[in-house]
C-alpha cells in the first residue's frame, strides 16, 4: 500500500511533490468524472473491456477502482439474492465468486474484509484479466482512507492498448 501526500504529510508545496496521483486524477477529469482518457470498448471474446485514448507513462495513474463498500456479508448476501439472477454479457471480475460467465460482478477485495461493488462504479470495473497485464490495481491511503486505482504498468501504456490487471485469482 502507498500513500499519497498532502498538506498534514508532505512539506514540499503540491507543484513540486511527485507523489499526489489521485490529486493528478482529479484535475485531469476536468470536471467530468468519467474523462481520464480510457473507453469502454466491447472485445471479441471477453464482454466489455477499456481502451486507452491517450498514452500513459509508466506508474501513472489511470482511473480509480471506486463504488459502494460493502462488508463481507452483505456480499455474500447480494451474489445470493440480487446479483444471482443478473445474466448480462460482460466481464471484469475482481474477485471470483462465480464459475457462470453470463454473470457479471464487479467486486474487489478492498481493505479489512471490506469489498468494493462497482456495479454502478467507475469505468475501470470494465477492465479484463491477463497473466500478462499492462497494468497494476494498487491500493493507496489518501487523506487517511483507502482508496484503489489502476495504474500504468512499467511499460506504459500506448494509445489504442487494451487496458489489462491480473485479477489474482486464487
Amino acid at each position: 500500500m502507498a500513500y499519497e501526500c498532502d498538506k498534514t504529510n508532505c512539506p514540499l508545496p503540491p507543484e513540486l511533490c511527485n507523489n499526489r496521483p489521485f490529486a493528478e486524477l482529479k484535475k485531469r477529469a476536468k470536471g467530468n468524472r468519467y474523462d481520464y482518457g480510457v473507453e469502454v470498448l466491447d472485445t471479441k471474446d471477453r464482454g466489455f473491456g477499456v481502451r486507452a485514448m491517450r498514452t500513459f507513462e509508466p506508474h501513472q495513474i489511470i482511473v480509480e477502482y471506486a463504488g459502494e463498500i460493502i462488508t463481507q456479508s452483505e456480499c455474500e448476501r447480494r451474489m445470493k439474492q440480487v446479483y444471482k439472477k443478473d445474466k448480462v454479457r460482460c466481464q471484469g471480475l475482481a474477485i471470483q465468486i462465480s464459475a457462470n460467465p453470463l454473470q457479471c460482478y464487479y467486486l474487489m477485495s478492498f481493505d479489512n474484509k471490506m469489498i468494493i461493488d462497482a456495479t454502478r462504479g467507475t469505468i475501470a470495473r470494465f477492465v479484463n484479466h491477463s497473466c500478462e497485464p499492462n497494468c497494476e490495481m494498487i491500493k493507496w491511503t489518501v487523506g487517511g482512507e483507502p482508496r484503489m486505482a489502476l495504474f500504468a504498468g512499467p511499460r506504459g501504456i500506448m494509445t489504442g492498448d487494451e487496458l489489462t490487471y491480473d485479477y489474482n485469482f486464487e
